[in-house]
């Protein structure tokens, strides 16, 4: 019998009726970060690698717009990334990605059982697949001798 205290720690879904725009592969990637400048959201359709180009095309719109290595410069640079690629969406569907060749990730079948169709921003799906992989994979810890294998938001030493 599960707590009803207990909470999972999971990325907040969006419902499926935010308007966004929709990149497929051929779509003008400028216009796309316009858009996403202005504050609109994207929804990657078709395939899970637009969505790797969009983002990689983002940050060398970044990289222009803000040149400079300095420590101001830089902050600028992770800040408006964080605020930019989260406008970027992807669908979920009966806890899969709707995009064909995306990861399959166990942790949306586990944190979003009974979900039907909504959105997740693409860094969070690209946090939900990276702790997958380790929890699926493990990781290794010298002094234990052994693997350990965290669940999605857990904490663990990597030095």
């Amino acid at each position: 019998m599960q707590n009803p205290a207990l909470i999972a720690h999971k990325p907040s879904q969006l419902s499926a009726e935010p308007t966004a725009l929709s990149y497929v592969r051929g779509s003008e990637t400028e216009s796309t970060i316009r858009a996403l400048v202005k504050g609109e959201y994207v929804r990657i359709d078709e395939f899970y690698s637009n969505g790797l180009t969009l983002l990689s095309e983002l940050q060398d719109f970044l990289h222009q717009k803000h040149p400079g290595q300095g420590f101001s410069e830089q902050r600028a640079y992770r800040a408006e990334y964080q605020l930019l690629s989260n406008r970027v969406l992807l669908e979920v569907n009966q806890s899969k990605l709707v995009v064909k060749k995306g990861p399959t990730i166990g942790w949306l079948e586990k944190l979003y059982p009974a979900s039907g169709n909504f959105l997740l921003t693409f860094p969070q799906i690209q946090g939900l697949n990276s702790a997958w992989q380790w929890y699926t994979n493990g990781i290794v810890i010298p002094v234990l001798r052994n693997k350990i294998h965290p669940y999605y938001g857990v904490y663990f030493p990597t030095r």
